[in-house]
């Protein structure tokens, strides 16, 4: 004969055991049916171990910290065992609480699957074998559960619900980045302060590449280098060797694609839509560079001084205004200048500059010192770099990454792969026929000590509008940075086009001489043919991700894209809207 009882509750969470304990205190006979542990979702893969395992991680991260505080503590690292066991020993205990609490009212709890047949009565199929109760009230308290997608169901391994996501018995995702610039490092960064395990793969020395020998202005907010009359500029480059963009006559059909494709992009509407996704990246950038700088104590000569682009043709002039116009629509706020109140500011620019354009939210770094700053923030954060090793192969079996290897034959073994490899991707890339418009484009710097008469000191970083030319202020000397040559991999010096940094500064500046330089550099910029980075995953091929082609914003958006390939990596999706630099846009 069946129990009968006046209420019955079916489920044991927090809404289940308080109206069950309610009903009892108003004299009722109560029963509780429950399919699995008392507590429900919350106390038992929901809020409670979510907390536990929150808290483990709160008390590594700030002993990670420690050292800022003055407390030195020895390589913190996480006991995934132990830290599961102590997260099952309070649901244990909490669980036990709730089932105390309950038995104390006078509640009888059924183990088993509730299925309410007809008004009134419940039939129960448990371990014991089927069972059946009545009950005047019945009380439906069965809470939620995962929701599968039709063409993702949960298989316990690829695809988890947070039921296993609470009790993995290892930290699952192994990751590896190709590339030590600062898109790689800033990744790095990233996805170490959120307790991933992360390897850098750098073929040369960290920070080596591109990022050594960057102008070193942050600048936000600015569009990309596809712009209305770049085609002419590039024909006639051709003919000429100092051109700011200068296109190295040879046969090559990659390229001569990629300048198709460029020249479809050097529209008044492309600019506009770059900048719709540019704008706000520049302001999150903005944001986390000064974080970075105030949080890490960064020592790279970060200073957000502005800076100014100079021009001697009012026509080019006229052209930047515009250009500075669409820039305050997307909450930038460049200040248009005459010639003299240049000078006012910056005594260094000569009587032939008309006009200029200031940029406030812009900043200057040493970004060979941020990228290695940034690293050594990354390495006390978990991660690892090794450099000297270049991956020739990314590993994928049956759709999915399973690693890289190396020139030396080494397989590296990893659940996710970021390729941040800048103008060497395409290498990797290709294999794996995954179209990528991607051409480097060659820049220079020369680096000289300001001496009265040869090099002026300048207060601000100062673009030469028509040349493309950045003189930037910097740790005791002033570097003279830019162009873009496409002339395809190589490192070769075109000793006019290095020469032409300092001859075209003596155009816009007083108190420049020929002078021996401290440093001279080319190096390898890595740029996409609609002007955009690719950001995110690679479509078809789980755990592979890509972030390059950033061109001449590579250190400008290095916090933002790091932020950003964590996001993709840890949470499956970005913190911001990047539709626009998806991968498979091409």
């Amino acid at each position: 004969m069946s129990e009968s009882f006046d209420v019955a509750v079916i489920g044991s969470g927090p809404g289940g055991y308080s109206a069950a304990i309610r009903c009892a205190q108003k004299g009722a006979s109560v029963a509780v049916v429950e399919k699995g542990f008392v507590g429900g979702t919350c106390l038992n893969r929901g809020c409670i171990p979510s907390k536990t395992l929150l808290a483990s991680a709160h008390t590594l991260l700030m002993l990670k910290h420690a050292t800022l505080m003055g407390i030195d503590v020895a390589a913190p690292t996480a006991n995934w065992p132990k830290i599961q066991a102590r997260k099952d020993a309070i649901v244990a205990a909490f669980r036990k609480g709730v089932t105390g609490l309950i038995q104390s009212h006078k509640v009888k709890i059924i183990p088993g699957r509730a299925v309410v047949t007809t008004p009134g009565k419940i039939k129960i199929e448990s371990q014991a074998g089927p069972s059946e109760i009545q009950a005047k009230n019945i009380i439906l308290a069965t809470g939620s559960h995962p929701i599968e997608l039709p063409t993702m169901p949960f298989d316990g391994q690829s695809v988890i619900s947070s039921k296993e996501a609470l009790a993995l018995e290892q930290i699952p995702t192994s990751m590896v980045i190709v590339g030590g610039g600062v898109i790689g490092v800033c990744s790095a960064y990233y996805l170490a302060r959120r307790g991933a395990a992360v390897t850098v793969l750098e073929r040369d020395e960290i920070g080596k590449g591109a990022s050594f020998g960057n102008a070193g202005t942050i600048a936000p907010g600015h569009g990309p280098i596809n712009k209305p009359g770049r085609v002419l500029q590039a024909i006639r480059s051709m003919r000429d060797q100092l051109s700011p963009l200068y296109v190295a006559p040879r046969w090559d059909p990659a390229l001569a694609q990629w300048l198709w494709r460029f020249s479809r992009k050097c529209t008044k509407e492309h600019v506009e839509h770059c900048l719709r996704v540019l704008g706000p990246m520049g302001h999150a950038t903005s944001e986390l560079f000064q974080r970075l700088a105030d949080e890490e104590a960064l020592e790279c000569g970060y200073r957000q001084s502005g800076y100014y682009e100079v021009f001697r043709s009012q026509a080019a002039m006229n052209s930047a205004a515009r250009e500075a116009g669409l820039m305050r629509d997307h909450g930038y706020r460049p200040e248009t200048l005459a010639g003299s109140a240049v000078r006012e500011r910056e005594g260094a620019v000569n009587q032939s500059v008309v006009g200029a354009v200031f940029f406030p939210e812009a900043a200057t770094v040493n970004p060979y010192r941020f990228v290695c700053e940034v690293a050594q923030r990354a390495r006390r954060h978990g991660a690892s770099f090794v450099t000297g090793a270049e991956v020739t192969e990314v590993l994928v079996a049956n759709g999915r990454v399973k690693g890289v290897r190396t020139t030396a034959g080494e397989e590296v073994t990893a659940d996710q792969v970021l390729l941040a490899a800048g103008a060497y991707t395409p290498r990797l890339t290709g294999k794996l026929r995954i179209p990528l418009p991607l051409q480097p484009a060659k820049g220079y710097h020369r680096d000289r000590d300001p001496e009265v008469g040869r090099t002026p000191r300048l207060g601000s970083t100062i673009m030469l509008g028509e040349k493309s030319v950045f003189c930037t202020p910097m740790d005791g000397f002033v570097r003279f940075a830019g162009t873009l040559e496409f002339s395809g991999v190589n490192f070769e010096f075109r000793q006019p086009r290095l020469e032409q940094l300092t001859n075209a500064a003596k155009l816009y500046l007083d108190g420049m001489a020929d002078d021996v330089s401290l440093s001279e550099w080319c190096g390898l910029r890595p740029c996409i043919s609609d002007g955009l980075p690719v950001i995110g995953p690679v479509l078809g091929l789980d755990g592979l991700f890509l972030a390059t082609g950033h061109a001449m914003l590579g250190l400008t958006l290095g916090p933002v894209t790091g932020q950003l390939i964590a996001d993709y990596m840890l949470d499956g999706r970005p913190g911001m809207d990047v539709a626009g630099l998806r991968v498979d846009r091409f």
